[in-house]
């Protein structure tokens, strides 16, 4: 007899919701890079127009957006309650809901697999490092990503970067990309090519366009090999729910790393 926790296919591993088929390749990659924009462009609007109300000009507002760490929180989780709103959206568009793109109950064997998926995670990126390293030396393998929050901070301001970077992104990025783009694409296509895809796109929304600084390659590796590592979690489980806590640990460990160390 077959389970919830192991699905045989990736029929069942699907078509966890009623009327989920609808989801295809092309809806699925267009709906992903419209919210992943239309998201940060909604909130920030939204942001700005209530504060210039308040008194505060434009420059202000963007200035308080992107610096300290109340802003940036204040920001992210705009983005991610206006990004999780169009998600819901696209959905009933699809005649789909949450279920049918993995997001149901989760259990306590999700986090088991994340701590699993952990590992191989890294053992993964320590490899492709030192092949890039070694035969890509044009890409600085030790590039910093540039951090929304202040690195320089304590107390209530600490509890705000760990939801910033440990819960909301988690979330919001497993519903949006692990979820609505993943399901849509493995609809039509192979696993080895939704991966891939999947994964491509993850890793260049990571590259830290627009902000005049060089892209991060060393960034988008790392997040394509997460993604790998996420997509198969999804394909494997059904659920959205060990990728989340995937993402999560991964962000914790960058957290504790830079936050508390």
């Amino acid at each position: 007899m077959k389970t919830d926790d192991a699905p045989s296919d990736v029929t069942t591993a699907i078509h966890r919701g009623p009327k989920s088929g609808r989801l295809n390749a092309f809806f699925a990659v267009f709906s992903t890079v419209v919210i992943y924009f239309l998201s940060q462009i909604i909130a920030l609007n939204l942001l700005a127009l209530y504060f210039v109300t308040q008194g505060a000009s434009t420059d202000e507002v963007i200035q308080w957006l992107r610096t300290g760490v109340i802003g940036p929180f204040v920001n992210q989780l705009a983005v991610a309650v206006v990004g999780i709103f169009l998600v819901r959206w696209a959905l009933k568009f699809l005649k789909s809901n949450w279920a049918g793109i993995g997001l149901k109950r989760p259990k306590p064997v999700d986090l088991i697999r994340a701590l699993v998926g952990y590992g191989w995670y890294s053992v993964a990126y320590l490899l492709v490092i030192y092949l890039v390293s070694t035969f890509l030396t044009f890409i600085d393998v030790t590039q910093v990503q540039q951090l929304a929050f202040s690195t320089e901070t304590s107390g209530v301001a600490l509890a705000l970067v760990f939801l910033g970077l440990v819960v909301l992104p988690p979330i919001y990025e497993e519903v949006l990309v692990r979820g609505l783009l993943f399901t849509g694409l493995r609809k039509n296509l192979s696993l080895p090519t939704t991966a891939i895809i999947t994964s491509l796109l993850f890793g260049a929304a990571h590259l830290g366009w627009g902000n005049g600084e060089p892209l991060l390659w060393i960034a988008a590796i790392d997040t394509f090999i997460l993604s790998i590592v996420l997509v198969y979690l999804r394909e494997k489980t059904g659920s959205l729910w060990p990728a989340i806590w995937l993402h999560a640990i991964k962000n914790f460990v960058a957290f504790t790393v830079l936050f508390i160390i």
